[in-house]
């Protein structure tokens, strides 16, 4: 009575578009009939004969209704719905031509697809049992499946199948076959599960590519699947059993397969019992994978065993040391500055040189590139804490490629293996991309496994890298010229001046652009007028006059531009006539000393000091510039400043549409439209008669910012300076050769910081080894860095055969030297900013001179003779 299960599924012949359609149709059938037995056994039996009639066959229904959620719930997964064949034999419907009755039996085909997102209801399984012992240890029984067909075409047709059953009575009598496979590499401590690029796989069958091995389930078990148990070790030195693992083929996401994003329940219910096992381990479904004890080792195995019997496999393993590094804390920069790189939500992150910290979200990273870019080089770096590089760790890289490609163009090619890669002094490693003849949406994507897990890890513990080939395609457009809200005067010719932009920010040279006045309240406004296209040139640019024919002061026009090919692409600027334009004659510029703040103080004419009455504001240093600051909170004593301008006419009258443009000094910088830093920006007066810009500082000294309106111009200054925990690089430069005994060469050692700028006040220890020494013979001293941020020391040897000698300077600080690239402290900067020093040396050869003795001698010869 111990069944096992198997099921056959009926589609229709394309034609048939809806689920409903997809299983038998009215005066269709399916006959199930076991056709041929082993020979005759000499084993006592009912009759002595293995033949046909010790088969029963039952129509059986995975539980269900093809609702998202249904499958494979309750205590049973399979019910009985029609009673046992005869002689071996059952059809479906139990009757030909019985309509309706064949809905019942079919069952959801855990197949879900875009077309059919709750799987299609074609699928119809039976149960085969013995129904005496004669067909135990027989030998293999023949089973046809056959289907009557009512074509409307052809009339009736049958379609046959057939397969074989054989039960034993012992699963060591089975003919199994395990197969082993793996991905990736394990960590000592780390749980073992099965996750995208780290798992560890058994694919159990009857000794046939396709043939399962199950194990008879009583009607007491509701029927359901059960798979043979399998048992599985480490083994060390390949022979003797070390720590447990467990196999699952239950249908558990993390246990026997990856989770589907799209359909996850048919995907578990599909996996369920269908051969294939994950390692682990999770001593109990459902828990947490326990930690690898087993010593880290290049030539570790993994056996899989089915339990009581012999049959077993074997798979190699690399076990690694416990890895530091964290996908959450992993940084990425392409060196192709033409990219630009998009997060998981598909949001633009940058549109400059592509470099981005991956958040804990964001577990795809896409970077675009032009198909001029023949070869990129991707560093990453990874992190085992937000400012602490992960040195000499192994992480697995997988490329594949997709889209337009030609294969023997790219590398590396598609791997299913990948190449493992190891991280330097600084947690980075490079990968190498080429791709000789780039194609549109060719792309090769690059999934990094093997980062830390466990406790206090958020993210999956894999990340993946996409690198995509893109032909430029008009991304965003910009009216360059007018500002908008600029005034003009009445019955004059305005040119406006759009561009259209690229996704890498290039102009886009023949774009076709259509003008337009939309709105029925402007000035120019004429119903369906339709005004020729312009088209860009080079730049990308291209320009539009419009004729004030109204006339008429205090009017508007908004002129808009849509891009042909992509009317998603629009940009428009507003104008307004007057009959006098605003001149402006008198400004005033005043502060606040946030971005958040409202400016209302008057900038002192002697400039602004952000810390006290007399103290400089202070540069931060922790700020990300190659990103949007628009959302960046400041404090009142740095450098981060809200200007704003107050500009009136003669007649005290705000100057509203004057054109404004403000410049800022070297080391002066304001925000411009898309909240990055700029040198310059040009603004429209508005109707309260002012403009206001955000303002920061990289270097220390005066920040001024030149504010001109026509022929009128003020000023604006703000004084900054670095402080001592800014220190961040320590470099020493100086001659290579010297002379033993002879004249002192200079040495000069340089403290920076972040932005390049000298930093004072930073104590430093100087050694000299080797031969070296300091003037006056000392090997050691310390000092202080002096305004310019540098110390300039002597350099000499004592040692009249020379040498060679080495000089090295360090920080008795070790705050902001010791942040990562990309990294001040625990915050994200540009990745650009190299990985903080705080030592630093130089070697230096001397050549043989006097002895010290001489020198001596004619110290004191030359003092007598004073």
């Amino acid at each position: 009575t111990k069944a096992g299960k198997f099921y056959v599924d009926v589609t229709g012949d394309g034609t048939m578009t809806t689920a409903a359609t997809q299983g038998l149709f009215a005066n269709e059938s399916i006959t199930v009939t076991v056709t041929s037995g082993p020979v005759a056994t000499a084993a006592a039996s009912t009759n002595g004969v293995a033949d046909t009639a010790d088969i029963s066959i039952q129509p059986i229904k995975f539980s269900g209704d093809g609702t998202a959620g249904t499958q494979n719930t309750g205590a049973s997964k399979f019910s009985a719905v029609g009673s046992a064949g005869t002689a071996g034999t059952v059809q479906i419907p139990n009757g030909a031509g019985v309509v309706g009755d064949t809905d019942s039996y079919a069952s959801n085909n855990l197949s879900a697809s875009d077309t059919y997102t709750t799987g299609r209801a074609n699928r119809y399984w039976f149960a085969i049992y013995p129904t005496n012992s004669d067909a135990i240890d027989a030998g293999n029984y023949t089973v046809r499946v056959r289907v009557t067909n009512a074509d409307s075409t052809n009339g009736v047709a049958l379609i046959d199948k057939t397969l074989t059953v054989n039960f034993v009575s012992s699963i060591s009598s089975a003919s199994g076959r395990l197969t082993l496979s793996k991905s990736g590499d394990l960590y000592k401590t780390e749980g073992l599960s099965y996750v995208s690029g780290r798992y560890v796989q058994a694919v159990l069958d009857n000794g046939t590519t396709g043939g399962k091995l199950q194990m008879g389930a009583n009607d007491t078990d509701g029927m359901n699947l059960h798979a043979p148990a399998l048992n599985a070790n480490f083994m060390t030195a390949g022979t003797t059993v070390a720590q447990v693992l467990y196999a699952y083929d239950n249908g558990t996401d993390g246990e026997d397969h990856i989770a589907d994003t799209t359909y996850p329940t048919y995907v578990a219910a599909a996996k369920s019992g269908d051969g294939t096992y994950g390692i682990t381990t999770i001593s109990s479904s459902g828990g947490t994978a326990s930690a690898i004890t087993q010593t880290a080792s290049a030539t570790d195995t993994i056996r899989v065993r089915i339990t009581s019997t012999s049959v077993s496999a074997t798979v190699a393993v690399v076990i690694r040391d416990t890895t530091a590094a964290r996908d959450i804390y992993t940084s990425l920069k392409l060196s192709d500055a033409s990219s630009v790189v998009y997060g998981t939500s598909g949001s633009l992150a940058a549109a400059t040189a592509g470099d981005v910290t991956i958040a804990s979200a964001e577990t795809t990273t896409t970077y675009v590139v032009p198909l001029t870019s023949k070869s990129v080089s991707l560093t990453v770096t990874l992190n085992s804490a937000v400012s602490t590089p992960a040195a000499d760790e192994v992480v697995l890289v997988k490329p594949t490629w997709s889209g337009a490609f030609v294969s023997a163009d790219v590398s590396p090619a598609t791997s299913t293996t990948g190449t493992n890669y190891t991280s330097d002094a600084n947690g980075q490693f490079t990968v190498s991309v080429s791709n000789a003849n780039p194609l549109d949406s060719g792309q090769v994507s690059l999934a990094i496994t093997g980062f830390a897990s466990g406790s206090g890890t958020v993210g999956t513990g894999s990340r993946t890298v996409v690198i995509k080939w893109q032909k430029p395609v008009i991304t965003n457009m910009a009216v360059v010229d007018p500002v908008d809200g600029t005034y003009v005067k009445t019955g004059s010719t305005t040119t406006f001046t759009a561009i259209a932009l690229d996704q890498f920010g290039n102009g886009m040279a023949g774009e076709v652009l259509q003008p337009a006045i939309t709105d029925s309240d402007a000035a120019n406004y004429v119903l369906n007028k339709t005004y020729p296209v312009i088209t860009t040139g080079t730049a990308g640019t291209a320009t539009f006059s419009l004729t004030d024919a109204a006339a008429a002061a205090d009017d508007y026009d908004t002129v808009v531009f849509t891009s042909i090919t992509d009317s998603t692409k629009s940009a428009s600027s507003t104008v307004t006539y007057a009959a006098t334009l605003p001149a402006v004659s008198t400004m005033y510029v005043y502060y606040a000393s946030t971005w958040a703040g409202t400016a209302n103080s008057l900038v002192p004419s002697t400039g602004l000091y952000l810390g006290t009455s007399s103290t400089p504001g202070s540069i931060v240093k922790a700020r990300n510039l190659s990103r949007s600051l628009a959302s960046y909170s400041d404090v009142g004593t740095d450098d981060m400043v809200l200007f704003k301008a107050t500009a009136l006419t003669s007649g005290s009258l705000a100057a509203e549409g004057a054109v404004c443009t403000v410049a800022g000094s070297s080391g002066a910088w304001l925000l411009n439209s898309s909240s990055l830093p700029a040198t310059s920006r040009t603004f429209a007066v508005g109707a309260d008669g002012t403009f206001s810009w955000k303002a920061l500082a990289t270097s220390p000294g005066t920040k001024t910012y030149t504010v001109t309106c026509g022929s009128k111009t003020a000023t604006a200054s703000m004084v900054v300076n670095n402080a001592t925990a800014d220190a961040r690089f320590i470099t020493m430069s100086g001659a290579a050769t010297g002379t033993a005994n002879g004249a002192g060469v200079p040495v000069t050692v340089s403290v920076t910081d972040r932005y390049g700028n000298p930093v004072s006040g930073v104590l430093l220890t100087v050694t000299a080894s080797g031969v070296g020494s300091f003037t006056g013979g000392a090997t050691m001293q310390s000092y202080t860095t002096d305004a310019t941020g540098t110390y300039t020391f002597l350099a000499t040897s004592t040692n009249a055969a020379g040498g060679t000698a080495s000089f090295s300077a360090s920080a008795a600080s070790t705050t902001e030297f010791a942040s990562a690239a990309g990294y001040s402290y625990a915050t994200v900067i540009d990745s650009t900013v190299a990985k903080g020093n705080n030592s630093a040396s130089l070697s230096m050869t001397f050549a043989a001179g006097e002895s010290a003795t001489s020198v001596a001698a004619n110290a004191a010869a030359d003092a007598a003779l004073e």
